[in-house]
């Protein structure tokens, strides 16, 4: 668990992970999917550089994942491998792209890791 590792270990394992909001501005605690949508087309060229310079292995989408491939990556949603009604992922240009649950949505640490860390783990050792 990440509360168990010093802080020069949290900096190594932490160092390689980004975030992406499709939203570019501050706003409430919930989001307004249409909004979101809305900021995604109108910041595509911003976002899409932002992956570019990142070059991540994965790409989380939590729950964004339709506006995430439509709007950046000009993708439809039947691209999407269903794993489970918590996972979906494609696999675009040698990266892994997830649509899963909002990082602050809360459920269990069991949950989450039985259906999200295992399964995308899984994928990852197969690709």
């Amino acid at each position: 668990m990440v509360e168990d590792l010093d802080k020069y270990d949290r900096k190594k394992y932490l160092a390689p992970i980004s975030v992406i909001n499709l939203k570019k501005t501050p706003g409430k605690a919930k989001s307004n999917n249409s909004e979101i949508d809305k900021f995604a087309k109108e910041d595509r060229e911003y976002i899409k550089n932002q992956v570019e310079i990142y070059n991540p292995d994965l790409i989380i989408c939590g729950g964004t994942g339709d506006m995430f491939i439509k709007n950046i990556l000009d993708l439809d949603s039947e691209s999407w491998t269903y794993v489970s009604k918590y996972l979906r992922y494609l696999i675009y240009n040698d990266k892994l792209i997830v649509d899963t649950y909002h990082p602050a949505c809360r459920k269990r640490k069991k949950d989450l890791f039985e259906n999200i860390v295992l399964p995308i783990r899984e994928i990852l050792n197969n690709k």
